[in-house]
C-alpha cells in the first residue's frame, strides 16, 4: 500500500515533467532527487555526523544520580546494617593519552569520507544516467539503420522479381535477398529487446519505474575533446575523489595508530560524589550527607602484549593505506592518459569512417542505377547495400564508443570534460 501511495505521489509531482519527451537533463535531475542508493548515501553522511557528535560527548564530564538500598550482615560479629543510598555523582577524565581527542578527530575524517562517497555517488549517478541515455539513443539509431536496410533490401527483391520473370536471373538470386530480409528482421528484434531493456533500466536508476512508457528525446551526438592532456592532468589532481578518499583512509589509519599508542599511557579520572554514601566505603553513617572527591590513576602494566600487538597492527594498517594511495594515484593517472589517447584515436577514426560513408552512399546509388540498366549483377548490388549498412553502423558505433570512453575518462577525472559538439549539415 505504501509503495502504491509513493508511486501515486511521484506521478502527481512529476507528471507534468514526463507528459512529453524526456531529455538527459530531466533524467539526471530526477535521478538526483529520487535514486534510492543516492538517498542512502545522504543518510550515511548524516550518520557520520551523528557519530562525530556521539564521540565528542566523551570529552565532557558525566553527571548522574544514584539511588538504592544496601544490606550488610556478618554472623561472626552479629552485625546487621541497612544503608539507604542516594547521591549525585560526577566523573571526568583528566588524561588518557589523548585517546578521546584522537577518536573525535578520526570521526571527523570518517565524516569527510562519507561526504566524499556522497559526492562520488552523485557524480557517478550522473555518468550512469548519461551512459544509459546515450545507449538508448544508439540502439534507437541502430534499429533505424536496420529498418533502412530492410527497405533497401525490399527494393532489391522487387527488382530481382522483375528480372526473374524475364529469365535474366535465377531463383537463387531471389532467395539470397529473401534470406537477408529474414536475418535483418531477426537482428531488428534483438536490438528492440535491448532497447526496451535499456529504457526500463533508465527509469529504474532514475527511481521512477512507473514511467516506462515515457519517450526519450535526443540525438546521438558527435563530440570531440576541446582540451589538452596537460590541462586534464591539472584538473585530475584537483578533482579525483578516489585519490582524496585514499588520502583520507591514510589519515584515518594514522589516528588508529595514535589511539593504539595511547594505551601505553595512564588514565587519570576525577570522581566526585555527594549524598548518602555507603558507610562501609566512607566510614561515615549513610544517614549523614557526605561529599567524596577522588583523583584515580590507572596504568595497565601487563596484558599479554595486547597493547603492543594493537599498535603493530595499526602501524601496518597505516603502511598498507600508504601503499594503496600510491597505487591509486598511479592507476588513475595511467588510466587518464590511456583514455585520452583512446578518445583522440576514435576522433580520427570517426572522420575517416564519415568520409567512407559518403563514398558508400555514392557507390550504392550508382550501383543501383547500373543494376536497373543491367550493367551490374545481384552480387554487386548486394555488396554495395551491405557496405552502406556496415559503414553507417560503424560511424554510429564509434560515436557511442567515444561517449563510453568519455564517461570512463570523466569518472577518473572527477568532473565533466570540455567537449566540442560537431554539427553535420
Amino acid at each position: 500500500m505504501k509503495h502504491q501511495f509513493l508511486i501515486l505521489a511521484l506521478a502527481l509531482i512529476t507528471g507534468p515533467l514526463f507528459s512529453k519527451s524526456i531529455s538527459l537533463e530531466d533524467l539526471q535531475n530526477t535521478a538526483f532527487k529520487n535514486n534510492y542508493m543516492l538517498n542512502a548515501a545522504r543518510i550515511n553522511t548524516e550518520m557520520a555526523y551523528k557519530e562525530q557528535l556521539e564521540t565528542k560527548s566523551d570529552l565532557y564530564p558525566k553527571l548522574g544520580f544514584k539511588l538504592g538500598i544496601e544490606k550488610t550482615t556478618s554472623s561472626a560479629v552479629n552485625f546487621d546494617e541497612t544503608d539507604n543510598l542516594k547521591s549525585i555523582y560526577g566523573e571526568y577524565n583528566l588524561f588518557n593519552g589523548f585517546r578521546d581527542q584522537n577518536k573525535l578527530d578520526m570521526t571527523k575524517v570518517e565524516r569527510k569520507l562519507a561526504e566524499s562517497d556522497l559526492k562520488e555517488s552523485e557524480f557517478r549517478l550522473h555518468l550512469q544516467v548519461e551512459h544509459l541515455y546515450f545507449s538508448y539513443l544508439y540502439l534507437t539509431k541502430k534499429i533505424k539503420s536496420i529498418n533502412q536496410a530492410i527497405i533497401r533490401n525490399q527494393k532489391h527483391i522487387e527488382l530481382i522479381k522483375i528480372r526473374l520473370a524475364s529469365g535474366l536471373v535465377t531463383k537463387t538470386d531471389l532467395l539470397e535477398f529473401q534470406l537477408r530480409r529474414s536475418k535483418l528482421k531477426s537482428k531488428r528484434n534483438f536490438y528492440k529487446l535491448r532497447s526496451e531493456e535499456t529504457h526500463e533500466n533508465i527509469f529504474r536508476v532514475v527511481g521512477l519505474e512507473s514511467y516506462k512508457q515515457a519517450s526519450i528525446s535526443g540525438e546521438l551526438p558527435h563530440f570531440e575533446i576541446d582540451t589538452s592532456l596537460e590541462k586534464l592532468l591539472v584538473i585530475f589532481n584537483k578533482n579525483n575523489e578516489s585519490i582524496k578518499r585514499s588520502e583520507l583512509h591514510l589519515e584515518k589509519s594514522e589516528y588508529d595508530s595514535k589511539i593504539a599508542n595511547s594505551e601505553w599511557y595512564p588514565s587519570i579520572d576525577l570522581v566526585a560524589e555527594h549524598g548518602n554514601l555507603n558507610s562501609q566505603e566512607t566510614g561515615i553513617d549513610s544517614d549523614e550527607t557526605t561529599t567524596s572527591i577522588a583523583v584515580l590513576a590507572r596504568w595497565e602494566i601487563f596484558s599479554g602484549f595486547k597493547t603492543k600487538y594493537a599498535l603493530d597492527k595499526a602501524n601496518l594498517g597505516k603502511l598498507k593505506d600508504d601503499y594503496l594511495l600510491k597505487q591509486t594515484v598511479l592507476d588513475n593517472s595511467s588510466m587518464l592518459r590511456t583514455q585520452f589517447q583512446k578518445l583522440k584515436a576514435i576522433e580520427s577514426r570517426i572522420k575517416y569512417e564519415e568520409d567512407n560513408l559518403k563514398i558508400a552512399k555514392e557507390l550504392y546509388t550508382k550501383t543501383l542505377k547500373e543494376y536497373r540498366k543491367g550493367v551490374k549483377d545481384s552480387g554487386a548490388l548486394s555488396s554495395a547495400g551491405d557496405e552502406l549498412t556496415s559503414i553507417s553502423d560503424k560511424v554510429y558505433g564509434l560515436k557511442m564508443d567515444f561517449i563510453k570512453d568519455k564517461l570512463s575518462l570523466e569518472s577518473v577525472l572527477g568532473t565533466h570534460l570540455l567537449l566540442k559538439k560537431i554539427s553535420h549539415n
